[in-house]
């Protein structure tokens, strides 16, 4: 276990943040090699859909040469892999259904993280500077040659220096980074507030907020904003979730912001369902722009809600201002397990995790929450809606490492090396045989050949990397 825990103290989702180290499924592995502790190089292990594999294939022939690997990943239709040479390569499915093999499109040294969106290819270097590839279907499509792109902080940050970003997380259109002292800068789309702004197209808000007719609606994208909050705080992690955001500060405080549609920001469910929920959320109750709902009424506010609401072209639900969690909602109540515990967090499309894990040396295990859609049983249960955070129901005293998740699918890797999994597997992305939907979480085992092994939860490799990125796994062994 040296390598792993040398890993994780070295490491930076939308992957997965150790909150009281740094994130690691998007992070390249410690340098020390695994051929100095084992005589067997390492094994790349891919699942999931073909459409982001090599060459359509699980079985590609790509990883199986003398190369080892710091990271790969997947976007929803290519992969990017970072070998220990620091050259940087790309395949992917073009949009008429042809595969692009694996080809080198650059060498960058010192890249600490590579993550994507649905489109482009963030790349984050040990020395701060932020690099993006983008437009990664127009590359494939029309074989072009991949070009670099630097986030230029300076342009958009009066500053005499420039920003030392050392972690970041990317969602399906938006990307988060936090600096050195302690900042939370975000780029891309910002139409559900993900980048903690105010979306452009509001025309009416309070917690629940109206947006233009679709006909008038204009394109929301956030060049670089630093995302402001209420007190003084130092990020120091993030993660985006498909079209939400959250950040963890110094203090173990747990902000979350953007899209609220399916509850992913463990706020509960704001809606007005009860007097309690809006007696809960009052304080954040508003006044802006032509409403004030915060002296009204509860029928008026309930009437207004509902109105909201069922104009689906116009109501969103989403939360653009940071809320800290440990204060409201549903986890307020773990606020003291929160602050003394070491945080991992991760998100998909429209859910998010959280795995709280005892510093002290407990023996008790990891406690999990989650939030948000549950469509694919993502959240760990069967309820197909839920309305606030609940337990995830692990096995006894189970100490989790690590977690990651993709659009729909999780994995969390125990301190026994053994590797549970829940969540969308029509792909066969959670390398469970069985298709469909695992609606708590299951051992699973790479190789599918060692049952009695499986049983104690172990596995007999030991898992150097793993990441879920959209419908897509992939694990290193040794």
């Amino acid at each position: 276990m040296a390598f792993f825990r040398c890993f994780l103290r070295h490491n930076t989702l939308r992957g997965f943040v150790i909150v009281s180290g740094k994130l690691f499924a998007t992070s390249s592995l410690c340098q020390s090699s695994s051929r100095e502790n084992s005589p067997r190089r390492q094994k790349v292990h891919l699942f999931g859909s073909p459409a982001a594999l090599p060459e359509g294939s699980s079985k590609s022939s790509f990883f199986r040469d003398s190369k080892e690997w710091k990271m790969i990943t997947f976007g929803p239709y290519f992969g990017v892999a970072l070998d220990n040479d620091d050259n940087i390569y790309i395949w992917g499915q073009s949009s008429n259904n042809d595969y692009k093999a694996p080809f080198t499109a650059f060498k960058l040294l010192g890249l600490k993280d590579i993550q994507c969106s649905k489109n482009d290819v963030y790349l984050l270097r040990s020395d701060g500077a932020v690099y993006v590839i983008r437009d990664i279907s127009v590359l494939l499509n029309h074989n072009d040659d991949p070009k670099l792109e630097k986030v230029d902080f300076q342009t958009y940050i009066p500053s005499s220096r420039t920003p030392k970003v050392i972690n970041m997380s990317v969602g399906d259109s938006h990307a988060a980074f936090v600096t050195e002292d302690g900042e939370l800068y975000c780029i891309g789309n910002n139409e559900y507030g993900q980048c903690g702004a105010r979306p452009s197209n509001i025309i009416r808000e309070s917690t629940f907020l109206v947006y233009q007719p679709e006909d008038d609606k204009s394109d929301d994208e956030i060049s670089l904003n630093r995302v402001t909050f209420n007190e003084g705080v130092k990020i120091r992690n993030v993660v985006c979730g498909g079209r939400h955001t959250i950040c963890i500060d110094d203090e173990n405080n747990i902000y979350t912001f953007g899209d609220d549609s399916s509850v992913q920001l463990f706020l509960g469910d704001t809606r007005g369902r009860s007097l309690l929920e809006q007696e809960l959320y009052k304080d954040y109750f508003k006044k802006h722009g032509n409403v004030d709902i915060s002296d009204m009424h509860f029928s008026q506010k309930t009437e207004m809600i509902h109105q909201l609401h069922t104009d689906k072209r116009r109501g969103r639900h989403l939360q653009y201002n940071p809320i800290k969690i440990n204060d409201v909602g549903p986890i307020k109540r773990f606020n003291d397990l929160i602050k003394k515990s070491t945080i991992t967090v991760t998100a998909g499309d429209d859910f998010t995790i959280i795995v709280l894990t005892p510093k002290d040396g407990d023996s008790l295990g990891s406690t999990v929450f989650a939030s948000g859609g549950n469509k694919f049983s993502q959240c760990g249960s069967l309820d197909v809606r839920i309305h606030k955070a609940q337990t995830v129901k692990f096995p006894k005293e189970s100490k989790i490492t690590a977690a990651t998740c993709g659009s729909n699918h999780c994995l969390a890797l125990l301190e026994s090396n053994g590797l549970l999994a829940w969540g969308n597997n029509s792909s066969g992305q959670l390398i469970i045989p069985k298709k469909g939907c695992i609606t708590s979480p299951e051992f699973v085992d790479i190789h599918h050949d060692h049952p009695d092994e499986l049983a104690k939860g172990h596995n007999l490799n030991e898992i150097k990397y793993m990441k879920c990125a959209y419908n897509n796994t992939v694990i290193i062994t040794s």
